[in-house]
């Protein structure tokens, strides 16, 4: 990831793991982390994870962030939305998650596709309470 320029917090760890790995320390109640954020989060994966349906890994580990009243933040990717979409979104918010649609705030006059990027994951990282430096924080001069 270093040749991409890609950079990690100080604190971050990458772990890959298969999606049918439900043996993977993160399908557990017991694995101790500050949340989990789904990017992009589908509409299939959103429909499961607000059913409470549990086929794969990602659904498993969100089920286990709202269970144990960890932060769960979904990237819902979807538009325009459906009557569908918007209940599926409204369980999943009732249960416990953070519904974020990665919509870059223009009133920041963003110059490039970096800065539009930057401030979707500067609100994740906002919600997991992750100190950055991606954007000004507003009424911020500096």
């Amino acid at each position: 990831l270093e040749q991409t320029g890609v950079s990690f917090h100080e604190q971050a760890r990458l772990i890959e793991t298969d999606p049918s790995d439900f043996f993977a320390p993160i399908a557990s109640g017991s694995f101790q982390h500050q949340g989990m954020v789904v990017a992009p989060c589908s509409m299939n994966t959103l429909a499961a994870i607000s059913s409470g349906i549990t086929d794969n890994l990602i659904h498993r580990s969100a089920d286990v962030c709202l269970k144990e009243k960890r932060s769960l933040i979904l990237l819902a990717r979807e538009t325009p939305l459906s009557l569908i979409h918007l209940k599926n979104m409204t369980r999943a918010a009732k249960a416990g998650a953070v519904i974020l649609p990665p919509s870059p705030g223009f009133y920041t006059r963003p110059a490039t596709i970096d800065d539009l990027v930057d401030s979707v994951v500067a609100r994740v990282l906002d919600h997991l309470n992750v100190d950055h430096a991606l954007s000004k924080r507003w009424g911020d001069a500096s």
